[in-house]
């Protein structure tokens, strides 16, 4: 279900009762520092459906008996597991800003907007008329800045109605940019190895890790914002019960036994592709998995005409199916965009080697991309 899609989708509030600690795939070791930072769809997927499926009273203890030689999803059915957790769809989660009722979700600046260097903003384009000394294997376009870029400006988030401007092609307020710092830290702390059979610390076994902590709120320019909390989305599989499925009951969400409470709210109107568009911006809203494709040994959408992204983030976690760690994979970040010449479809920015993986993803919430305008820059 992309954008368009009749509406059914769930607003949640997710508020931190703590510090909240999310883990990248780099592995550590003692005297290492765990890198953490923000939540991924598969760690809200994760937690959400294993809240709602305690709360359904399922028997956890018969699944991990039933998987032994089985799929996932045939262990589920076999413990009659409820079609409304095991087939509901996730996206997010984001930052937002907490507005009683409702909540104004915060999504990564897009990879080609910066802060220009004399103020107001930088944005790169596609340029047809070519570029001294450009040449790609794959026929794509470079990308051209109108204004330079401020090389102190750091990449920052902007709030769900100046991402609409951004997509319709002008330039949102900066009063709707936030710079990281306005809107989270981290917490240092220093953990000790403990053996297992005796209970006790283990000599020299010391490791850092890096807790995510919002903000009680947010500050731009001088005034106090809204409190800042995490906001997710949640469609619900056939057969739902009334609502709130969310009872006041805390939620592990994370690692290091740290909770949210979550509470269901209206759902933000997301901007909605349009089909007959014969050029196309799309803007990555969560991260996703490329894989390189027949046409292209880059890990890109099929039919792209430019691309703009940061690093890469690493994707590690549980493997249920296998009952072991996930391998570490890169998933290319939100904010990332693409330039097409043709509408383009939501549904292309999710691959994983099998069509039954991509459509565990796509449930999961990766690769959620929504559609904009773009004009070539020409000099």
């Amino acid at each position: 279900m992309n954008a368009g899609d009749p509406t059914g989708w769930v607003g949640l509030r997710l508020e931190p009762l703590d510090t909240l600690f999310f883990r990248d795939g780099r592995p550590f070791d003692a005297a290492t520092r765990v890198t953490g930072g923000l939540p991924t769809p598969q760690a809200l997927a994760g937690a959400l459906r294993t809240a709602l499926l305690a709360r359904a009273g399922f028997r956890f203890d018969l699944f991990a008996k039933a998987r032994k030689g089985a799929e996932v999803g045939e262990a589920l059915r076999a413990c009659d597991a409820p079609r409304w957790v095991t087939e509901a769809r996730f996206r997010g989660p984001w930052l937002g800003r907490d507005r009683g009722n409702t909540v104004e979700p915060l999504l990564p600046s897009p990879a080609v907007l910066t802060l220009a260097k004399e103020g107001g903003w930088s944005r790169a384009r596609p340029r047809r008329d070519g570029v001294p000394g450009w040449s790609d294997r794959d026929g794509l376009l470079p990308l051209w800045r109108d204004r330079e870029s401020d090389p102190k400006a750091e990449s920052g988030f902007l709030t769900l109605d100046g991402l609409k401007q951004f997509l319709d092609g002008k330039d949102p307020p900066e009063t709707a940019w936030f710079e990281w710092e306005e809107l989270y830290g981290f917490d240092n702390r220093i953990g000790i190895g403990i053996n297992k059979d005796t209970l006790t610390s283990e000599e020299g076994e010391l490791y850092g890790i890096r807790l995510l902590s919002l903000r009680p709120e947010a500050r731009s320019d001088g005034k106090v914002l809204p409190a800042v909390c995490l906001y997710a989305e949640m469609l619900p599989g056939p057969g739902a019960p009334p609502r709130p499925w969310f009872r006041d009951t805390p939620v592990a969400f994370g690692g290091e036994g740290k909770y949210v409470r979550v509470e269901e709210i209206p759902a933000p109107d997301w901007p909605k592709p349009n089909p007959k568009r014969t050029q196309s911006l799309w803007y990555l809203a969560t991260p996703t998995f490329l894989l390189p494709s027949a046409e292209s040994r880059r890990p890109l959408p099929k039919g792209v005409k430019a691309a703009a992204s940061g690093p890469g983030v690493a994707v590690s976690g549980w493997d249920v199916a296998r009952n072991g760690p996930r391998a570490t994979r890169f998933a290319v970040p939100a904010g990332a965009v693409y330039f097409f010449e043709e509408a383009g479809s939501d549904t292309g920015f999710v691959s994983a080697g099998r069509e039954r993986d991509a459509a565990e993803l796509l449930q999961e919430g990766w690769g959620f991309a929504l559609q904009g305008a773009w004009k070539e820059e020409q000099r």
